[in-house]
């Protein structure tokens, strides 16, 4: 059984993978988690967490762009920036199991 845990905040979806873990499950395998606004640290946690990665410096870059263009006076329509799903071993595809810490 899977169970998704969502989260706006990474500190919570990070401490929902060690808490599965303090309880015997396997991220990826009992208990699916996803974030959102990918960061250095969901690739570098012990179960990488899939995240959805938004292009945050080409929206402010292009935010800016089209400001100034609002500005002055020209015309602007909305954008849509494309998102990119980061997948990982946090949803179960590719799925970590805990190894034993040597010498145990």
């Amino acid at each position: 059984m899977l169970l998704h845990v969502p989260s706006a905040r990474r500190e919570i979806r990070a401490g929902a993978l060690g808490a599965a873990r303090d309880l015997g499950l396997l991220a990826g395998t009992d208990i699916a988690v996803v974030g959102f606004n990918d960061t250095p640290l969901a690739a570098e946690l012990p179960i990488a967490l899939t995240t959805v990665r938004s292009p945050m410096h080409k929206m402010g870059r292009r935010g800016l762009e089209l400001l100034t263009r609002l500005m002055r006076g020209e015309e602007v329509a909305s954008e849509r920036l494309r998102p990119e799903l980061m997948v990982r071993a946090s949803s179960g595809t590719e799925a970590v199991h805990p190894t034993p810490a040597a010498g145990s």
